[in-house]
């Protein structure tokens, strides 16, 4: 719209007014002369806002690229979390059944009378820390996974009612 304002505009209006009919033709020239020169002597101001226009548009264009990086950060950053997080808890199963592998075999050794029964309670406590840290780990995991699903979905707030009115 501010680009075309920026042309002359021609419009066909039929008026017919008085006796004199070459006063009728001198009317229809200076409107018709003002129409095609007004867009042309208006100071600029047609073009100011043809520029303002293309700047808020540029603008717009800019924010939502950088939305979009934002987005993809933010999806690439969760998807890297819940590998990790994965990675994670493969490490601490590992590491929960050896360390109950090494309960049983020390069990074994104090009911035979070879072991002492701290390195027992030691292992059994080892194990039992170790089933802690897989919990955690495995709720963290679903905390990632969350995370993932609101990058995904692009997040999903709850507008709230104005209570007072």
């Amino acid at each position: 719209v501010a680009i075309s304002n920026r042309y002359p505009r021609l419009s066909l209006t039929a008026l017919a007014s008085g006796d004199d009919r070459g006063g009728l033709f001198k009317d229809w020239v200076g409107n018709l002369i003002g129409n095609l020169l007004l867009p042309v002597i208006d100071g600029g101001e047609r073009g100011a806002e043809v520029r303002r226009n293309q700047a808020n548009k540029s603008a717009q264009l800019s924010a939502y690229g950088q939305t979009v990086l934002t987005a993809f950060a933010e999806v690439e950053n969760a998807l890297i979390q819940e590998q990790k997080q994965v990675e994670r808890i493969a490490s601490l199963e590992a590491q929960v059944a050896l360390v109950r592998q090494t309960y049983d075999q020390l069990r074994l050794e104090y009911l035979n009378g070879i072991s002492d029964y701290l390195d027992v309670l030691t292992a059994l406590t080892n194990e039992q820390r170790l089933r802690r840290a897989l919990i955690s780990a495995k709720f963290d995991l679903l905390e990632f996974r969350i995370a993932l699903y609101r990058a995904l979905a692009g997040g999903f707030e709850i507008a709230r009612n104005n209570i007072n009115g």
